[in-house]
């Protein structure tokens, strides 16, 4: 068959290649419709309890991720100077479209009492600029407003806060770029002309910068995924030909990959972004071994165009199958049920099959164009130095196994030692580094107001009105009075708090009273507040229509999910003590819950898919080889590299998280492709040479498929190491730790695959082991 599908490719060498620009054309106009991903990754599946109760709350409080947060310190806040610009900035960005409040300690909201109309009144404290009088009395009536301390101003630290709500339909779509610039440009103005530095953070800001990094990052690895290869293809094979043809054919594979992202309508993620990346990465060894082969075989016949056929002819069955274990490594996330995966593992799925289709297509062809290669462009078949790392190996593994099996054995026994070591943890905010501005402005809001992640508390009280029940809102300070205890938390804001400052209004502004007040005053206080919800209403968001539901909201540090596990089930406990379940509905949610959740569903989904990946590839080795024990020898050379990588990760305190369990699927899935090749030569010599012994057959394979392999495997480690430049953490640990991973794997299947057939070479018995059906290529008669 692969013989036919040769002389095919290059008998219409000319239509393959207009048919191959064509669908390139067609996926490049699909490549210009794809966009950047604006709204936050849905991790937990919509089926989930938790997921469900998060969205309620959403529909019923309003999305509790829409603020964003711009923190400073200073002495001089209370200075006119300061104050009124302060006041002025924070007018000026209410007055951008998309803006629905901004709240800082020059632009607070008071209650007031007014007895004339019976009612209270929501209203500016501030309205035009203070003179240094003015202020100072401003100063007392702020500081006595503890409705707003340590929410907005830490008066130990001097510390303040910004707070702007955004419109969740912008936050989500692409003119959420325009809105934060034009929030930062006159903030950044402010921070100018009072000579102070401001500290951005809330998820908006989060959200917005990250999807910013990905946008530049896209770019920039598939750039340097292009130099670093097209460096690696001139030192190998010094050729000017044998660099641009492979750099071509993986350009055509980037448009492709990218293509699929505008068929399938995804947009550009973390995940996605790396794409068009890693398929420069994969797609480059492709070529390298079509190219060596092509040469190796140009070298014995001198016949260009029988070299090309007989590329297509001998390598096909092999690259069809090390691309489908790299395919497997990425479509298995498919299975994960987690939306970004899913998304990640389809496209990912279909570009390595493309890589493999337009590889084996474009070389052949294109080099049918040229003229025969030189004794110039073969010469890397004879390099002195790769002769002689190939002899050392061919000695190691004829002379020395038992050091081979030694090394592997305590390598493997200090990584499982490791293991033990490891623990699954992430943070909100694991993929910023530390060193980050992003990270570094967290880190002062954390310091000074105890952090920006939203922590939600919902008690329903099963009745109308059941929130007016004065037994109702005991319990409820009861709760944050033992809420307080949680040093991680912010102070908690819910309709108690409200009552609180609508009492010290009741008592006009007196700050002894901010507390909640006797039955007798909490009825006339109760008639005081407005019944309707409005834009400025303080009770819109903490409250439901029928003041039936009351949202306890809480701010909290990003601690990370192994201790907001213990927080969390500590704050459940707190809440049925308080409020029993015959007799209230309360649920612990926002968006901290959903993450921690999502994080579970996530390494449970790549756990699984790990598992799946394995079983897949290994019963594609069984269609290679019938017998189990060479199942078994094709499988541990690969297995070995998982663990050693597995046990550094516990040597060195890196967690288990979803980037760093990202790599054992990938890494799998491409280091056996090593094996494949090795195993496929092996087996083709073993049919076509008789004759000879396991050993004869042994030394053939390793002379003629060591370069190559050591040739692929530095491209994939300089390939992914490139990624430890990237400015996430988790891109950082994925491109590390699959680097490390396929070098070890590497070696693993240069010494210890060609070791274990050699100590099995007297049960190897190829008409009884070796299974006859799936190698077509092996029907090709030289």
């Amino acid at each position: 068959m692969w013989d036919k599908i040769a002389s095919a490719i290059l008998k219409y060498r000319v239509y393959f290649l207009i048919v191959v620009l064509g669908i390139t054309g067609l996926m490049g106009w699909y490549a210009s419709k794809v966009e950047l991903a604006y709204n936050m990754q849905k991790l937990v599946p919509n089926s989930d309890p938790e997921y469900i109760d998060y969205e309620k709350f959403k529909t019923e409080f309003g999305d509790d991720g829409n603020k964003l947060i711009i923190g400073f310190q200073s002495d001089k806040i209370f200075t006119p100077e300061f104050y009124n610009d302060l006041h002025q900035t924070a007018e000026k960005i209410d007055s951008i479209k998309g803006i629905m409040d901004v709240l800082s300690v020059a632009n607070l909201y008071n209650l007031t009492r007014n007895d004339s109309l019976q009612k209270f009144e929501i209203k500016p404290l501030v309205t035009s600029k203070v003179d240094a009088k003015t202020l100072d009395s401003l100063k007392t009536v702020i500081l006595d407003m503890k409705f707003y301390k340590d929410l907005i101003y830490n008066p130990d630290s001097n510390a303040s806060l910004m707070v702007i709500s955004i419109e969740k339909s912008i936050l989500d779509s692409k003119d959420r770029t325009p809105l934060i610039d034009a929030i930062t440009k006159e903030a950044d103005a402010f921070s100018q002309r009072q000579h102070i530095k401001l500290h951005y953070s809330g998820l908006p800001y989060v959200r917005h910068t990250l999807s910013t990094k990905v946008k530049d990052e896209l770019g920039f690895f598939t750039l340097l995924a292009l130099a670093v290869t097209a460096v690696l293809l001139l030192i190998f094979f010094r050729s000017i030909s044998n660099i641009l043809i492979p750099l071509f054919i993986v350009f055509v594979a980037v448009v492709w990959s990218v293509g699929w992202l505008g068929i399938f309508q995804y947009k550009v993620t973390l995940l996605t972004g790396l794409i068009p990346a890693i398929m420069i990465v994969i797609g480059i060894p492709n070529c390298i071994y079509l190219l060596h082969k092509y040469h190796d075989e140009y070298t014995k016949h001198q016949d260009k165009f029988k070299a090309l056929q007989m590329v297509v002819s001998k390598v096909g069955i092999a690259t069809v199958l090390t691309n489908a274990t790299t395919a497997i490594g990425f479509g298995v996330f498919y299975f994960t049920d987690t939306l970004p995966l899913e998304q990640f593992g389809v496209v990912a799925f279909l570009s390595v099959f493309s890589v493999f289709v337009i590889s084996l297509t474009l070389i052949p062809i294109l080099f049918s164009f040229l003229k025969a290669p030189s004794l110039k462009q073969t010469k890397h078949l004879e390099s002195k130095f790769m002769l002689r790392v190939v002899d050392w190996i061919h000695h190691m593994v004829f002379n020395r196994p038992k050091r081979i099996y030694y090394f592997a054995l305590m390598l493997v026994a200090v990584s499982v030692y490791g293991i033990f070591k490891l623990t699954p943890l992430v943070y909100m905010v694991d993929d910023i580094r530390k060193e980050d501005p992003l990270y570094k402005d967290l880190m002062f809001i954390q310091n000074n107001f105890k952090g920006v992640m939203p922590f939600e508390i919902v008690i329903d009280t099963r009745e109308k009105d059941g929130l007016k029940d004065p037994i109702t809102l005991q319990k409820i300070y009861k709760l944050q009075r033992k809420l307080e205890n949680q040093a991680d938390f912010s102070r908690a804001m819910s309709i108690v708090e409200i009552i609180n400052y609508a009492n010290q209004s009741w008592h006009y502004g007196d700050a002894h009273y901010y507390r909640l007040p006797n039955n007798l005053d909490l009825a006339e206080i109760a008639n005081y507040i407005p019944q309707g919800r409005n834009d400025k209403s303080m009770l819109n968001t903490l409250v439901d229509k029928d003041f039936r539901k009351a949202r306890i909201s809480i701010q909290m540090r990003d601690v990370g999910s192994i201790k907001m596990e213990t927080i969390a089930q500590d704050v459940r406990g707190i809440v049925k003590e308080v409020f029993p379940d015959a007799d209230y509905d309360v649920k612990v949610t926002g968006t901290s819950i959903i993450f921690l959740k999502g994080n579970k569903y996530l390494v449970t989904s790549l756990v699984q898919s790990v598992i799946l990946a394995f079983i897949i590839i290994a019963f594609l080795m069984g269609m290679l080889f019938t017998s189990f024990k060479m199942i078994l020898v094709s499988l541990i050379p690969n297995t070995i590299p998982l663990i050693i990588t597995c046990g550094l990760m516990g040597h060195f305190g890196i967690p288990l998280k979803p980037s760093t369990i990202l790599v054992y699927s990938i890494a799998f899935g491409i280091a056996v492709d090593d094996t494949i090749h090795f195993l496929t030569k092996f087996r083709h010599e073993l049919k076509h040479h008789a004759n000879r012994s396991i050993q004869q057959i042994l030394s053939v394979t390793i002379k003629e498929m060591s370069m190559s392999m050591i040739y692929t495997s530095i491209v994939l480690f300089f390939g992914f190491i490139i990624f430890t430049f990237s400015n996430f953490q988790g891109t950082v640990a994925l491109g590390a730790l699959t680097a490390i991973t396929l070098l070890v794997a590497m070696f693993s299947n240069l010494f210890v695959l060609p070791a274990l057939i050699k100590s099995f070479e007297k049960s190897l018995n190829a008409k009884l082991e070796l299974d006859e059906v799936v190698l077509e290529a092996d029907e090709f008669e030289e």
